[in-house]
């Protein structure tokens, strides 16, 4: 009988053919700057607040006035800051509409609009 010598599947060294697929289903973690073209209302609900509220005595203080800092969404630093979820949104909903607007009225109406927004650009110091 013949002797033969095998080798392992990948050759003499195993390679990593699959690094790259591998990289792109990573998590990861982006950090953004957003610029809004319009004040922001805050409003988040805070049960504490409201609980604290209801249990105070009535013509108080607390129940006259609100603690406009539990609205706000504040970072560790206490910056101000939105919820991931909101700008999350707001792209799922600017892509409806630019999609429905191509669908009504046509590419016409999208290249005014997209015009509107580069002399937008343009004008903000």
């Amino acid at each position: 009988m013949k002797k033969v010598n095998a080798t392992e599947i990948g050759g003499e060294v195993p390679t990593n053919g699959a690094e790259q697929s591998l990289e792109l289903s990573k998590p990861y973690v982006v950090t953004v700057t957003l610029t809004g073209t319009a004040d922001f209302l805050f409003h988040r609900y805070n049960p504490e607040s409201v609980k604290a509220k209801g249990e105070a005595a009535k013509g108080s203080k607390a129940k006259k006035s609100d603690d406009i800092e539990t609205y706000v969404y504040r970072n560790d630093a206490g910056e101000l800051c939105i919820p991931g979820e909101y700008v999350r949104q707001s792209i799922l909903h600017a892509a409806k509409f630019r999609a429905q607007a191509v669908f009504r009225y046509g590419r016409n109406v999208t290249r005014e609009v997209e015009k509107e927004i580069e002399s937008r650009k343009v004008q903000q110091p």
